[in-house]
């Protein structure tokens, strides 16, 4: 990046109405930050909240709503800088020259690529996923390096790029990781026709991959709320004994179980799956990848994130 684009693009707002502008690839509004604020376009609910190189949840400022704490100076600088999570210690992502790895370095490994900021040829900044997929454009005079940080956190959770990191990673040439997890394991769910990669584990308390596993996709359950367990959001859900939904922003994100039918409450009739004995799988429409195999003791909730594909979004 020339050092023209890097002062361009790193200059402090001087007016109090600046706002960065994150559109897709044909020019129509994903997000906004305005004050420091993220709104989503769709649903127009603030999501984040940037001050400096700190992000916290909502629009709050509370040491206890941190999200993400940022480590660096400039993202675009040769020298490396961290990503913290709301622990203040463990590293979500280290960058460099505006690209984004996955934990702690070494940050040239692009096998840990998530994504990356490239310039356009009208002045404004790309933001790639780790595969070079252009998913989104910053249109803005000026962006400091906590919203920058910010764009590319909400851009990464939103398209789960981790999810496709995990899934361009190579099998385990040991079994000792997973005879390790099944030592704590209650009960295991895999696709009947799949691979080893669709495989999970439920230990009575968290779910997660057998193989690959990645912090976003970990999620905890105590009973009655499933929530990421290293990432704070408005991704929890809430289980009533018959309902699975959101906790906030639900959408069509509500899914009933009947006794013997777990289904989308507001679905087209085909998104539907019978639990009979230790087989899951589609009402309508089955195909060799749509049908599961639980091996074990898994709660209901637990079967419909995996098969309704939650633990990912």
């Amino acid at each position: 990046m020339s050092r023209f684009l890097v002062i361009l693009f790193l200059l402090p707002c001087l007016s109090a109405f600046c706002q960065i502008e994150v559109t897709d690839t044909s020019g129509n509004s994903l997000f906004a930050i305005a004050q420091g604020t993220l709104t989503d376009a769709g649903n127009q609910q603030p999501a984040f909240t940037v001050r400096g190189n700190i992000i916290f949840h909502g629009t709050s400022d509370k040491k206890e709503d941190i999200v993400l704490l940022v480590r660096a100076e400039d993202i675009f600088d040769k020298n490396a800088g961290e990503v913290l999570k709301a622990d203040m210690k463990e590293v979500l992502m280290t960058v460099t020259k505006g690209r984004f790895y996955l934990g702690k370095g070494p940050f040239y490994d692009d096998s840990k690529l998530l994504g990356y900021y490239k310039p356009d040829s009208k002045g404004n900044l790309r933001i790639y996923s780790g595969n070079n997929t252009w998913a989104a454009s910053i249109k803005a005079s000026a962006v400091t390096t906590g919203e920058f940080v910010l764009v590319f956190y909400y851009l990464m959770v939103q398209k789960g790029w981790v999810q496709q990191l995990a899934n361009s990673l190579p099998m385990p040439n040991s079994s000792q990781a997973a005879e390790d997890d099944l030592a704590a394991t209650n009960g295991t769910i895999r696709r009947v026709w799949g691979n080893a990669k669709d495989e999970y584990i439920w230990n009575g308390k968290i779910i997660k991959r057998k193989w690959n596993s990645f912090d976003f996709e970990e999620w905890s359950f105590d009973g009655t709320t499933l929530k990421r367990i290293w990432y704070a959001g408005e991704d929890d859900y809430i289980w009533d004994g018959q309902t699975l939904k959101r906790k906030w922003n639900t959408g069509t994100e509500v899914f009933e179980w009947d006794g013997s039918i777990l289904r989308r409450k507001w679905n087209t009739g085909t998104d539907e799956y019978s639990i009979q004995g230790n087989i899951v799988k589609r009402l309508w429409n089955t195909g060799v990848d749509e049908e599961w195999e639980i091996d074990g003791e898994i709660p209901i909730p637990i079967i419909a994130m995996v098969v309704f594909g939650l633990l990912g979004k």
